[in-house]
């Protein structure tokens, strides 16, 4: 989706490790202009072994 010429572009993340080696992560981005409005959120787990 384009940015809109006017707009706030916001992402922030957390990451949690849930035992060593493995990560358990959330995500979210968002972005707000005049007419628009697009939101988004992500949940992900990683695992080293």
């Amino acid at each position: 989706m384009p940015i809109a010429r006017d707009a706030a572009v916001i992402e922030a993340g957390l990451d949690y490790a849930i035992m060593p080696g493995a990560t358990l992560g959330v995500s979210y981005g968002g972005q707000f202009g005049s007419g628009l409005t697009d939101q988004s959120v992500e949940a992900n787990f990683n695992d080293r072994f």
